[in-house]
């Protein structure tokens, strides 16, 4: 009887301890499902939020002109020199005083959207003149090329930042002879805009 008695009872812990087995092991397989869903659904999220946020901010600012596609504005043009190396001994530059080209004038560009070109035109003490260059990573260059190649004109470059909406630089020209230097400094705004 004893024996019996003890058998069944460890026939009864060892179903227990089955079922109880048992329960852990459902349980634990919904944890894992659990968490598994979660971890998609987690995935999901901050994938889509991720590709969703940056795909729509790259693209907005993406463009070779950035935020403006065009400036305006004036410049005030100043007398500049030519250097010359000390190495090149028998070379002077010496040129009669002048006023051409010394004051102000007005600079107008456009950006395509799609290139990245800018052509613009250049009025005042430096022009008539053209600007045909190109906007790179906020940086712009352009040629400054007379409107009538005949007229012996200022002609020469134009570098500028684009910075907060504005484009900002300077103008290094000359007449066809080299006879005079000028250097123009400037700040545009957006075209359209007030000027500050």
């Amino acid at each position: 009887m004893i024996a019996l008695v003890l058998a069944g009872c460890g026939k009864a812990g060892a179903g227990a301890g089955a079922g109880a087995g048992a329960d852990a092991g459902a349980g634990a397989g919904a944890g894992a499902g659990a968490g598994a869903d979660a971890g998609a659904g987690a995935g999901a999220g901050a994938g889509a939020g991720a590709t969703t946020d940056a795909g729509a901010g790259g693209h907005a600012s993406a463009g070779p002109c950035g935020s403006g596609r065009g400036w305006d504005g004036k410049y005030r043009s100043a007398a500049a020199g030519i250097y010359v190396p000390p190495s090149w001994k028998s070379v002077r530059w010496r040129v009669p005083e002048t006023t051409a080209g010394l004051g102000e004038g007005a600079i107008a560009v456009v950006c395509d959207a799609e290139t990245g070109q800018v052509t613009g035109s250049v009025d005042g003490v430096l022009g008539p003149a053209t600007l045909r260059g190109r906007i790179v990573e906020g940086g712009l260059t352009a040629t400054v090329v007379r409107a009538d190649p005949g007229d012996h004109g200022f002609a020469g470059t134009l570098v500028a930042t684009i910075d907060e909406g504005h484009a900002r630089g300077t103008m290094n020209v000359s007449l066809g002879e080299a006879s005079a230097v000028r250097v123009a400094t400037f700040d545009l705004a957006p075209s359209g805009s007030a000027a500050p």
